[in-house]
């Protein structure tokens, strides 16, 4: 073991890590994109519970916002992973961008949603007349974060299309790579046998 920066590093630490394959990649994405369809049904539950409100109290605003911590732990999750670009073929690596900004663009939104029901539960603890003023903007962010979901989803779709798509050309290039290798053996055999006496 060797130790750097202040912490214990054993042998494998050092080296890079390999690539995972397409199967591995599918896998991974569509159990993130599973724990973020549960987050989703979370925020469906915070679109009813918005529209049957005309005041929110505290204790609603801070359940509210354990929701949306909730919420955003698996897209921080999947994001995490999208950054981690050493464990990414190539193709995955260009088809996950649309993707990881989309993420980005909805964790914004969540902030700006987490900052609007912060202050919407600080209003109600003084004057409801402040809580309620902020509820059209709060009604108005849920409508954008359902627009960045539908983006989300369709980014979620590509990169697991990629994940089917590329092993085959993969394969496809590994095939072509052999018959030029192969055929290249020929040729040289042929060369051989035209220059013997």
């Amino acid at each position: 073991m060797a130790k750097r920066a202040g912490r214990v590093v054993t042998k494998d630490a050092w080296h890079d890590p390999r690539e995972l394959s397409f199967t591995e990649i599918h896998v991974r994405v569509q159990t993130y994109w599973l724990r973020i369809l549960n987050a989703y049904k979370e925020m469906t539950t915070l679109r009813r519970l918005f529209r049957r409100q005309e005041i929110l109290w505290p204790d609603q605003c801070d359940k509210i916002l354990k929701v949306i911590e909730k919420i955003c732990r698996p897209m921080h999750e999947f994001r995490t992973f999208l950054d981690q670009s050493a464990l990414l073929p190539p193709t995955i690596c260009t088809a996950r961008y649309p993707l990881a900004e989309a993420l980005i663009c909805l964790d914004m939104q969540f902030s700006e949603l987490y900052a609007l029901v912060n202050t919407c539960m600080t209003a109600s603890k003084s004057s409801s007349q402040e809580a309620f003023q902020l509820l059209p903007d709060i009604h108005q962010k849920l409508k954008e974060l359902q627009v960045s979901w539908s983006s989300v989803r369709r980014g979620t779709q590509t990169l697991l299309a990629c994940t089917q798509i590329s092993p085959a050309l993969e394969i496809a290039g590994q095939t072509v790579a052999r018959i030029i290798n192969l055929d290249s053996r020929r040729m040289s055999q042929r060369e051989k046998r035209m220059h013997l006496p």
